[in-house]
């Protein structure tokens, strides 16, 4: 049957709050925040980006103000964290397919991209490849166009190459024009692009012309240098511009010029997948609690006290192993950090070395020494700028740069790199301040320092001297967020080594209870047979002569005691119950016949009130011996009493020869009581002293009050009401006229069977009130007489009631002519000849 009860208690206490839980969980999870976004392409009405996340790089697309989002993680070196040096060339074409290349610091050869192909409808990699960059190391950037290849290079001159010609300088970044600290050169679709920090603004160089002009077509909506420091700048093939900027936080941010106001810090996806989240972690949730709620109950019985102890030591482990964690993770930050200062410090050592050793057969040869200063450093080698591999060093730490000092300057030309650009953001970070401590110095230092390309590093500086003198630094740079991976490791390899100790401890301590507690599960099943009244044949045996031997013997010789106890209690409620029994008790709103005392009392309502009782009883008692008359009593009333309490009720008291029972609110078991009761008579000898002696019943519907009278030392159930009066009389007429069950009209209304075997039999209050005698109790002759005649006997009856008399008698006459013991239908015949002032005054039975 459906428990509506039990289901707004689940909803209530476990879904809603289950639904509140996942809301607030997913609350953060349709929000994706951006940190080092290096390339973006607006196509469509789509802007798409590569973000680089913890050494992870994501594709992402979602509209111009980073709404309708979807990012998906596009690649990892086999799933460790890996350092992109740039993102270049994202292109998306009209199949959805999305292109780029990927140059991660960590390959061992700079003149290899990554190339990938992503399938943006279908969210997967469906090609990846390494292919070669022919770009110089001196070289910023490059396009071929109609006329010829455009080249920007480190210093920031632009330079065309025709196809049929001579190289020429189309800019010179001699500060002429404008200042020198210009970056950011871009592609355009009518011109090379580029930024001036000084002037705060963008300037163009026609394709046609060659002219130098600032730039009006970037609709940025206020000044550049609000949004933070540019990054990058690209025109789409529509007109639309895209930039990314290096913002106050240190994040790469990009924006839709003129479609956004502001640079994109996070992307939101939409409301339908924002609520699919939350419907399946509140699954997800629903099915967790209610699998764990099912293995606890399941296991609790047979394992409670282990159960317990898992159950507390799981969540103090790991509290412990968290404690643990922030305890030994300052410890370990420290011990990393040194011993990586210490491998950098060999890296750059090294270094040296081999570089002083080159300048010493470079200065030999008649060679510029300064040439080896125009080197990358790669992982695992120095390379020129023709990227050809000059040094090696074992054991690398570290990202390495070095920096050549000249002419009380440091100048740096790593691929890729600007050294026109003045700003530590646009360069390659010069710290010119840290250099310069070293070159007044001329000793290693270390420091942490932030980059927009690394983030947070830690640094080692070591000056590369010539004759005393510093002629160049080396810097090496170690990732701090790599810092953190390997103090993670190391941590997670020693919590976990600790917390599968303990883990192994809790099992063993968990078996260890498991067969210590087992002679305890004996006692708790014998004890729980001995409380549902298995008696135990002999002490369980446990123990071994321990302790618990002993305390199982005590409990066997305590249940014994017990059981006796139990049995004479048993024994004093088996002896009380048939004077007061344990039903009226209950309706009394006690427990124990104890609890009873004079004037309790209650009172049901609408309750059927059925009474059976012999006639005549006196006279024949008179006649008849003791022991004849307790032996007709005693047979009666069990069978009366066993047709009541079979149909459901209760016996309130006894009379001479019958009883008093009622049934609450049900008059269908009453009738089905005194139907059987009937029967039952007809099975047994209701003759006493030779007289026959006839019972009759009676039925009324209505209030019943039943109380406890007497005093302390005697006490008796007592019933009382008008209702009980009126069964009383309703009795009386069918024992004297050896008639069926009698009812009146309320009781004949509220059964719900439909009784064939009824007829009416009269009238009381003026025809106010109807009463039935229901005979399908009777001897079956009977019940086929009273059948046939039933229609004359109730015809008889009206006609009687409305004052009919001779027709009256007419019915009646013919009811006797076919039953003749028919008592009723004899008595009315009799009213109706009696003389007229008599007829007024018998005009029914019930006088």
């Amino acid at each position: 049957m459906f428990d509506r009860l039990h289901l707004k208690k689940n909803i209530l206490f476990w879904i809603l709050p289950v639904l509140v839980l996942s809301t607030i969980l997913t609350f953060f999870s349709p929000f994706w925040y951006i940190a080092s976004v290096k390339e973006v392409v607006w196509e469509n009405g789509v802007l798409y980006g590569v973000d680089e996340w913890d050494g992870k790089i994501r594709l992402f697309g979602c509209d111009a103000n980073g709404h309708n989002a979807w990012i998906d993680t596009i690649y990892t070196m086999d799933d460790v964290n890996t350092i992109f040096y740039s993102v270049s060339d994202i292109e998306i074409d009209e199949n959805g397919i999305c292109n780029l290349l990927l140059q991660p610091q960590e390959v061992t050869d700079i003149n290899n991209f990554l190339y990938l192909q992503y399938d943006i409808n279908e969210k997967q990699i469906i090609h990846s490849e390494t292919i070669g960059n022919n770009q110089q190391a001196d070289v910023y950037a490059e396009k071929k166009l109609s006329d010829g290849i455009w080249t920007v290079t480190a210093d920031g001159s632009v330079w065309l190459s025709p196809n049929n010609g001579e190289k020429t300088l189309v800019f010179s970044n001699n500060g002429e024009m404008v200042s020198q600290n210009n970056t950011v050169y871009t592609f355009g679709n009518d011109g090379l692009y580029f930024y001036n920090a000084d002037d705060d603004k963008c300037y163009v160089i026609d394709y046609t012309s060659k002219q130098v002009s600032p730039a009006e077509n970037i609709p940025f909506a206020k000044s550049i240098s609000s949004y933070g420091d540019l990054y990058s700048l690209n025109q789409m093939e529509d007109g639309t511009w895209t930039a990314t900027f290096y913002t106050t936080d240190g994040k790469l941010s990009p924006m839709v010029v003129g479609k956004s106001q502001n640079v994109l810090v996070w992307l939101s996806s939409p409301p339908v997948q924002t609520l699919k989240k939350i419907c399946m972690t509140a699954g997800i949730l629903l099915i967790a609690i209610f699998s764990i709620k099912l293995i606890v109950r399941k296991i609790r019985r047979t394992f409670p006290t282990a159960l317990k102890i898992i159950c507390f030591s799981i969540p103090m482990l790991l509290v412990f192993c968290f404690g643990f964690e922030m305890y030994i993770q300052n410890f370990l930050k420290d011990d990393v950090e040194n011993r990586l200062y210490t491998q950098m410090y060999y890296t750059a050592s090294s270094l040296k070395q081999q570089i002083s050793t080159q300048m010493d057969s470079s200065s030999k040869g008649n060679v510029d020494s300064h040439n080896i200063l125009y080197a990358q450093y790669m992982l695992n080698g120095i390379y020129d700028r023709n990227g050809t591999i000059m040094y090696n060093t074992e054991d690398i730490v570290g990202n390495v740069s070095v920096f050549g000092y000249e002419n009380n300057s440091f100048y740096s030309r790593d691929a890729g790199s600007l050294s026109c650009a003045s700003s530590t953001t646009y360069g390659y970070p010069t710290e010119e301040a840290v250099l310069r401590n070293i070159v007044e110095n001329k000793t290693p230092a270390k420091s942490i320092e932030r980059y927009y390309n690394f983030g947070r590093c830690l640094s080692v500086y070591y000056p590369i001297l010539e004759n005393q003198e510093v002629v160049g630094v080396i810097r090496v740079i170690y990732p701090e967020i790599n810092i953190t991976y390997e103090m993670m490791d190391e941590l997670i390899n020693v919590v976990q080594n600790i917390f599968v100790f303990l883990l192994v401890m809790i099992v063993f301590l968990t078996i260890i209870c498991f067969l210590l507690l087992r002679p305890l599960k004996k006692i708790k099943h014998a004890l729980t047979d001995f409380s549902v009244g298995i008696d135990l044949d002999e002490p369980p045996k446990e123990g071994n002569g321990t302790e618990i031997k002993e305390m199982t013997n005590l409990f066997y010789h305590m249940t014994i005691n017990i059981r006796e106890h139990l049995q004479h209690i048993d024994q004093l409620e088996r002896a009380y119950e048939p004077y007061i029994p344990q039903s009226l008790i209950s309706l009394l709103g006690e427990n124990d016949i104890r609890d009873v005392t004079p004037a309790d009392e209650t009172t049901m309502n609408d309750a059927a009130i059925l009474i059976i009782d012999a006639q005549d009883f006196a006279k024949a008692v008179s006649k008849a011996g003791p022991q004849e008359m307790f032996q007709f009593v005693n047979r009666v009333l069990q069978e009366l009493t066993a047709s009541v309490e079979d149909a459901g009720g209760t016996v309130i008291q006894f009379t001479d020869t019958g009883l008093y029972a009622f049934f609450p609110n049900n008059p269908d078991q009453a009738l089905q009581a005194a139907i059987a009761a009937q029967k039952a008579l007809q099975s047994i000898s209701l003759t006493l002293a030779g007289k026959e002696i006839s019972f009759g019943s009676g039925i009324v519907c209505g209030d019943l009050r039943i109380g406890i009278i007497g005093d302390e030392e005697r006490m008796e159930i007592r019933a009382v009401s008008s209702e009980m009066m009126f069964a009383q009389s309703l009795q009386k007429i069918s024992s004297t006229y050896h008639l069926g069950v009698l009812i009146d009209e309320d009781t004949m209304e509220r059964l719900d069977q439909v009784m064939e075997n009824i007829r009416l039999f009269g009238f009381i209050n003026d025809a106010k009130k109807q009463i039935y005698e229901v005979f399908d109790g009777q001897k079956s002759d009977i019940v086929m007489l009273k059948s046939i005649t039933k229609a004359d006997f109730e015809a008889g009856v009206r006609y009687f009631q409305a004052g009919a008399y001779t027709m009256a008698k007419d019915c009646f006459i013919r009811v006797l002519r076919k039953n003749k013991d028919d008592l009723a239908a004899g008595r009315y015949l009799l009213l109706c000849g009696e003389q007229a002032e008599m007829k007024e005054k018998g005009r029914n039975l019930f006088e």
